[in-house]
């Protein structure tokens, strides 16, 4: 608790150092200040910024304006196509200029994640003010006039009659009054210039009543002892300003934390004894839910006031879709998840590792389908001007191997180094193979070699023919009904005809032995004609 007393006795030490002490160099509490013309409304910065980014949002939508640092930020009603009458809010964001250390400092963050985490460069200047202007007729209400305290009293009672017996007293002057005891007040209370005598509380305990309500909690503490200073403020006290009720800091650098504008619905903002947030609702069932009839949205708004680029980014969900929205980038939505999405649709492991329709990804992406749908294959599609490419950039013996649909329809593998494409698959079917084809899907004793072994039971050549007039292909090799029907296996066929071209050798090795022997016995028929040739002649 503070001590009183010895509060009461440093007051005056403290108070004679601030009379001789020189006040510090003070810096802008506002960023600009303001000037309001019928149809403009104009800022004049307190100190050099590098830029700023003004919005302004009224009745018809939001209009958001940059300029430069030697600029002054301008808006004119002449920029809507129409200035609907009614409030209109805005808030200007200046970009401090900071030193050149400063702005490498932020250039080597770059786009670290963690760059929110770390020590920024700072500047003592204000980076954002906010305010508002009402338009009525289509001009802006001048705000240089003010509400006095006070303002309307009531004529004074002395005129006699019944009205001015119950009217607000006319002002008098009147010494203060001081209370150096406690003050108990068993019925209600109401302080304000328009109290009237036989004020009807109703279930008031303590009423203010006037045309401009505050409450200030003015901390005349010193030391270390905490002193900043708060106010209640009930509505703007600027003619066309807001109607409102704002918890403002005072003193020092003043700032307005919060505010509620007359008009805000029912549990706009609501906190239930679990520590759950509702905002348009008073039965929150998360720790933040938020209700609206359409697109219920939160937004992330990063402005220049660190020195950092602006962007806007919109998180939000409705009847058709969960989306993320770049708004800077002109509103596009990069990511979406539609209603009635499956479980683990997109599931990030612990690793990194990506799963597509499963929850434990077996490598960086791993796309599983467990629902049976051929009509709906796995698709990668573009419609764009550069084809889609899976590329692996660290392929051993320094070959970087590269797949891609070009905008021809052709399915390429090629060798980035050399730009040699080993694999053509065209739109019209062809393959063209820069290179060998080698397949592993072979078994132990898939080879046809077995047509060489011992005992191989090789058809002769009248019991093929009669196969072939019977079936109309050879053995053992699919016919054409079949290979149009259940198309045709490379590996099977491949095979299949080695089988053959071995049948076929061993033909000819036979056949090769019967011309052997039918030509030695012609040579012997010779010889022996040749006998009988010399025996006749002698």
């Amino acid at each position: 608790m503070k001590n009183r007393s010895a509060l009461r006795a440093a007051l005056p030490a403290a108070l004679a150092l601030c009379l001789v002490a020189l006040p510090a160099a003070a810096v802008p509490q506002d960023v600009a200040d303001v000037t309001t013309g019928i149809t403009q409304v104009e800022w004049t910065p307190h100190h050099g910024y590098a830029g700023f980014r003004l919005v302004v949002s009224g009745p018809d939508g939001v209009v958001e304006r940059h300029f430069d640092g030697g600029d002054r930020p301008l808006f004119s009603l002449a920029e809507l196509s129409v200035a609907s009458d009614g409030m209109y809010k805005w808030t200007l964001t200046g970009t401090p200029e900071l030193p050149n250390a400063a702005i490498a400092e932020l250039k080597a963050e770059g786009d670290a994640p963690n760059r929110g985490l770390v020590t920024r460069p700072a500047s003592d200047l204000p980076t954002r003010m906010s305010g508002s202007f009402r338009v009525v007729d289509g001009a802006i209400v001048q705000r240089d006039l003010r509400e006095e305290p006070g303002a309307r009293l009531a004529p004074d009672r002395a005129s006699g009659g019944a009205a001015a017996a119950n009217a607000p007293l006319s002002r008098a002057t009147a010494a203060d009054q001081v209370i150096p005891d406690d003050l108990i007040v068993q019925m209600s209370l109401c302080v304000g210039f328009d109290c009237a005598n036989g004020e009807s509380f109703s279930f008031d305990t303590i009423r203010l009543k006037e045309n401009n309500t505050r409450i200030k909690f003015q901390d005349t503490s010193t030391g270390s002892f905490p002193t900043v200073d708060w106010q209640l403020t009930a509505n703007d006290s600027a003619n066309g300003g807001l109607s409102k009720f704002s918890i403002e800091q005072t003193d020092p650098s003043p700032s307005i934390p919060f505010t509620i504008e007359a008009g805000a619905g029912s549990h706009a903002l609501y906190v239930d004894d679990g520590e759950r947030v509702g905002l348009s609702t008073n039965s929150p069932v998360v720790e933040l839910h938020i209700v609206d009839g359409d697109t219920p949205t939160v937004r992330l708004e990063q402005d220049t006031s660190s020195g950092f680029q602006a962007q806007v980014w919109d998180v939000a969900g409705n009847e058709t879709n969960f989306f993320v929205r770049d708004v800077t980038g002109g509103s596009r939505l990069p990511f979406r998840i539609r209603p009635g999405a499956l479980t683990s649709s997109i599931d990030i492991a612990g690793d990194g590792d990506v799963g597509i329709g499963t929850a434990s990804p077996g490598g960086q992406l791993h796309v599983q389908d467990d629902v049976a749908s051929p009509t709906q294959p796995t698709l990668l599609v573009t419609n764009g001007s550069g084809p889609p490419r899976l590329e692996q950039t660290n392929g051993a013996g320094g070959h970087t191997w590269r797949q891609t649909v070009t905008g021809t329809g052709e399915y390429n593998v090629d060798d980035i180094l050399d730009g040699i494409i080993e694999f053509s698959l065209a739109q019209n079917g062809n393959l063209t193979i820069s290179g060998n084809v080698i397949t592993t899907n072979c078994p132990a004793g898939c080879g046809p070699d077995y047509v060489f072994e011992e005992g191989y039971d090789l058809m002769t050549l009248g019991e093929l023919e009669a196969y072939i007039e019977e079936n109309g292909h050879l053995p053992n090799v699919p016919s054409a009904v079949e290979m149009e029907t259940n198309g045709i296996d490379m590996t099977r066929l491949q095979l299949s005809m080695l089988e053959k071209i071995e049948e076929l050798t061993l033909y000819l090795l036979e056949q090769e032995q019967k011309m052997v022997g039918q030509q030695q016995n012609i040579e012997g028929l010779l010889q022996e004609i040749e006998s009988l040739k010399s025996g006749a002649e002698k």
